[in-house]
């Protein structure tokens, strides 16, 4: 992207009002640098890209809305259920890497 931007890539922030509808959202820590010395994902190092967390389902502006399926891959849980403005609402359920329900 050229100038006034100061990011070679969209940050969500800019874009979740946008977000609205189902899909698949992939949220990952970015360990890579560019040569200023900033997290930048589009760097040829990927390794440094880790996943922290994986949401499928229905999105109102950028948040969990409506029946929804999350990973997140920090402690292997699994969120399964419906969601209002990000929060559990409704039916829901949380399994953890044991397959026991929290």
């Amino acid at each position: 992207m050229l100038y006034p931007y100061k990011h070679q890539f969209l940050l969500f922030d800019d874009i979740k009002d946008a977000l609205t509808g189902f899909g698949r959202f992939i949220e990952y820590r970015c360990m890579s640098k560019n040569r200023h010395d900033q997290p930048d994902p589009t760097c040829d190092n990927r390794k440094g890209n880790w996943v922290l967390k994986i949401k499928e389902g229905q999105f109102y502006k950028g948040m969990a809305d409506g029946y929804q399926r999350q990973l997140v891959g920090m402690n292997g849980h699994c969120k399964v259920g419906y969601f209002y403005e990000d929060e559990p609402y409704g039916k829901f359920v949380e399994y953890d890497i044991n397959e026991k329900e929290w």
